[in-house]
């Protein structure tokens, strides 16, 4: 039988590559002041709600964030690619079908995994209104 003993360390550290595997809660302080805690899948899903992608397409890319913005929420894109997120994982499917029906060729379709030193830097850029 293996016993579980609730543990808490703390961390304080700006490495932050990785620490999602150590991780379960977080808190960032700035200046002596809490600006969030919580744990870290509900505040990364807060702050970037539903399933996240980019998309890299050769073809009119005005076309396909037309068709992207059909069917998901479009987000800041640069270059060749389109981001994107859905609440429904179908939903890829779907404008991958809809790119090529227009004959747009789609390269890749790369999940997004939002991590604690993505949410990090948001929250610190928000604090200080960057």
């Amino acid at each position: 039988m293996i016993q579980t003993v609730n543990t808490t360390l703390v961390i304080s550290t700006h490495q932050l590559a990785g620490l999602e595997a150590l991780c379960d809660d977080i808190g960032i302080i700035r200046q002596g002041r809490l600006l969030t805690a919580g744990p870290v899948d509900t505040l990364l899903q807060q702050e970037w709600p539903g399933h996240r992608y980019t998309l890299s397409i050769d073809g009119d890319h005005t076309a396909a964030r037309r068709i992207v913005t059909s069917l998901a929420t479009a987000d800041d894109s640069a270059g060749n690619d389109l981001a994107f997120h859905t609440d429904d994982e179908r939903t890829v499917s779907e404008i991958v079908a809809a790119l090529v029906h227009e004959g747009i060729a789609v390269r890749s379709v790369i999940p997004q995994h939002p991590t604690i030193e993505d949410f990090y830097f948001t929250t610190l850029d928000k604090e200080t209104g960057a």
